[in-house]
């Protein structure tokens, strides 16, 4: 005798295969707020008078300190200095007769302003404007205050979401009023190229 037929129930699904994750994308840097720029790199006298003019291929050497308002646009201020020129001047020692000595110039960008190209990415190119205050130191020791404006071109490589490297070019005009009397004065105007290489962190 054949036992009673019992239907079998039918087997659990099968589980439903993970999805697959998404492959993450790389993040961009963000926009910073605040960035800090040191500036390394060479000065050279173009044109003008002296002692606007820097006499003297030289060293120069600063920092930047801006914030990023967008994508485009920051706001910033500076300082700079580099020896300016050189000159003859009286030996502390009477019996040495004259020695050489070396002028400075230091420069305060009280506002630069920074346009970037395109949207904030790897490799960002900018253009940059602005003006301040100039302060050339004779090697005699006085000491001759004047406006001057700076403009200049460059780019930044993000190296990570907080770095940058870059390049910048920089044209600056000073000028200074000299008083050779009471009534007679006379405003001296020089042009000078500044090359940088910059490291950048960003905030």
């Amino acid at each position: 005798m054949q036992p009673p037929y019992v239907e079998q129930p039918p087997p659990p699904p099968a589980p439903a295969p993970e999805p697959t994750p998404e492959p993450k994308k790389a993040e961009k840097p963000k926009p910073a707020g605040l960035w800090l720029a040191l500036r390394l790199g060479a000065t050279f006298g173009v044109g003008g008078d002296r002692p606007a003019r820097a006499m003297l291929v030289s060293p120069t050497g600063g920092f930047d300190l801006g914030y990023r308002v967008n994508d485009h646009v920051s706001i910033g201020t500076g300082i700079s200095g580099q020896i300016h020129d050189k000159e003859l001047v009286p030996a502390q020692d009477a019996e040495k007769g004259q020695s050489e000595g070396f002028g400075t110039m230091f420069a305060w960008d009280a506002l630069n302003l920074r346009f970037y190209a395109g949207r904030r990415g790897r490799l960002q190119p900018y253009l940059e404007v602005g003006g301040g205050m100039a302060v050339y130191r004779r090697p005699g020791g006085s000491v001759t205050p004047g406006p001057m404006l700076r403009a200049g071109l460059g780019f930044e490589r993000w190296v990570s979401e907080h770095v940058t490297i870059g390049i910048a070019g920089t044209y600056r005009l000073s000028a200074f009023e000299m008083k050779y009397t009471k009534a007679e004065t006379e405003w001296l105007m020089g042009h000078g190229v500044q090359a940088f290489f910059d490291l950048g962190f960003h905030w």
